[in-house]
């Protein structure tokens, strides 16, 4: 056997011990990567947008996925890296709002404009992304006081896996946010009830799972 099978062997472990953390992550995921998708379609069907809006938002749903897929395999480094990426995408969503494209080509994402807590995460994800303190590799699947059960070329379950699922979760609330602002912008007559009944479900799944509580300090 090969390493790639030995890889491929260990995220498929990871993915089971994953789903067997807590019954409410599967449903919690698919949620989140559905709505994300139908609120972006919705978006892209009743705004006429600019090709870089465009882009900007299918960039923003394919990364949802590819982004929790890692994080399911327990891929930490990775995951933290598009979790950055997607974070300067809403960045740039709302940059656009005030200022034209040829003012910001080039330009880095300026995070001000967000409106949650997740900027203070970028940081981090920035740590990871470059490996750029030894505390960031701990993605690599151990923290203190934890031993591994496998070789770091392998990814393994570990409480980090649940911190970035969280992370992730904080990233799709701004992306809420911002959905709601774009939308009460550019609809006319726009009723949110609806749409704020489908992220309260999502919520409320959230609470439920504990996963939020498990983590606070």
């Amino acid at each position: 056997m090969q390493y790639r099978d030995y890889l491929n062997q260990a995220r498929n472990n990871t993915s089971s011990n994953f789903f067997a953390a807590n019954e409410d992550y599967a449903r919690l995921v698919d949620l989140i990567c559905e709505t994300t998708f139908s609120q972006a379609l919705q978006i892209e069907n009743t705004v006429s947008l600019t090709k870089y809006q465009h882009a900007l938002l299918a960039s923003f749903v394919r990364s949802t996925v590819v982004s929790v897929e890692l994080i399911i395999k327990s891929e930490l480094v990775e995951a933290v890296t598009i979790l950055r990426k997607q974070v300067e995408l809403l960045a740039r969503l709302y940059e656009l709002e005030n200022k034209e494209f040829s003012k910001l080509s080039g330009k880095t994402p300026n995070l001000s404009a967000l409106k949650t807590k997740i900027k203070r995460l970028y940081s981090l994800f920035s740590e990871g992304a470059h490996s750029a303190t030894y505390g960031s590799m701990s993605l690599l699947g151990f923290y203190k006081n934890g031993k591994r059960h496998t070789h770091l070329f392998y990814p393994e379950f570990t409480e980090n896996t649940e911190i970035i699922l969280e992370n992730w979760v904080f990233v799709f609330l701004e992306f809420t946010i911002w959905t709601l602002d774009f939308k009460t912008t550019h609809y006319e007559n726009y009723n949110k009830e609806k749409d704020e009944q489908e992220f309260h479900t999502i919520y409320n799944l959230h609470k439920s799972s504990g996963l939020y509580e498990k983590f606070r300090k």
